[in-house]
């Protein structure tokens, strides 16, 4: 595992199916232990239901409220509140207020960021996605 220090706007951004996620921390700095994403959710954004096979995930809500769905529950996440999902859960999330949300995005093992890497458009200096 690397050493580091990465300051506040630093990172990687990309744009994934309207969020932008910043990776902070990626399998190459932990020896695929896990990754670190920040995860900006606009108003009314959020992914589709989906299963991730290989990874678990957990998320702290900084700022702001999700409405998660994860293997027929359904609950609201508001600031403060971590969110644990293990591998192979059919979940989403989506942001239901009016205000932007923030949070941060565990990944175990390293890996999902190459994906979103692969399938986000890169971030312009306005904040919005590539064309």
């Amino acid at each position: 595992m690397n050493n580091g220090v990465m300051v506040a706007g630093e990172g990687r951004s990309i744009w994934v199916v309207g969020d932008r996620y910043t990776i902070k921390c990626s399998g190459n700095d932990t020896s695929g232990a896990y990754a670190l994403v920040e995860a900006i959710v606009p108003p009314g954004s959020g992914p589709p239901p989906h299963i991730h096979s290989r990874e678990d995930e957990a998320f702290n809500v900084l700022e702001g409220e999700l409405q998660f769905h994860a293997d027929g529950l359904n609950f609201t996440a508001t600031s403060g509140a971590w969110v644990t999902l293990a591998r192979g859960s059919l979940h989403s999330f989506k942001n239901s207020g009016s205000k932007t949300t923030r949070m941060l995005i565990v990944v175990t093992p390293a890996g999902l960021e190459a994906f979103f890497l692969e399938i986000g458009r890169e971030r312009r200096s306005t904040g919005k996605p590539n064309p």
